[in-house]
């Protein structure tokens, strides 16, 4: 048998050892893969037991992970509910041990807004302290600090500028035939 692991992207060619134990082969890799890069497994042969080999070369091209990447929010740019929490759901499960305030923060003209943040599989939880403020711009800041809950960060840093909502709602009383006035 014979395995090659290629980067595709420099066609540098990365050491790797095999074994066999039951029936299962094992590829191990002599050095760390970089991040985020493409890459081709070739096995160009294997003989069984029983002398059967494989039809044609088996090829697996790949590419190895960054760190955590947001798939979505759960709020858009403007008209913001100042009540609302904001989740973040990622693409891959995060570490819950991590100090999460070193990579996400929810930020004002002002500075940094109070709350909780909390991380639970993939998203993460953003819980004002208090209420937003009407009619305000605020920033959501993910570093490339946040972690996969295998310990790989990178390629995480993502900000989304938003706007809470700016109209009011309220009733200024009833009409002549008893319905409610809304005033905005």
């Amino acid at each position: 048998e014979s395995a090659i692991l290629i980067n595709t992207e420099n066609q540098i060619e990365h050491p790797i050892s095999t074994s066999f134990i039951d029936g299962n082969i094992t590829l191990t890799l002599e050095t760390e893969l970089l991040r985020s890069t493409n890459f081709t497994l070739t096995i160009e042969n294997i003989i069984s037991t029983d002398g059967a080999t494989l039809s044609e070369p088996y090829i697996l091209n790949f590419k190895t992970s960054g760190g955590p990447k947001l798939q979505s929010a759960s709020i858009g740019n403007y008209k913001v509910n100042p009540s609302s929490s904001i989740t973040l759901t990622f693409d891959v499960e995060l570490d819950q041990s991590q100090s999460i305030s070193n990579s996400v923060s929810l930020t004002d003209t002002s500075g940094v807004v109070a709350s909780n943040i909390s991380i639970q599989n993939n998203a993460i939880t953003i819980n004002p302290v208090s209420n937003l403020g009407s009619c305000t711009s605020y920033n959501i800041t993910v570093n490339n600090n946040l972690q996969s809950k295998y310990g790989v960060s990178g390629d995480s840093a993502w900000s989304m500028q938003t706007r809470t909502i700016c109209q009011q709602i309220f009733s200024i009383g009833t009409s002549v035939q008893g319905r409610s006035l809304t005033a905005y």
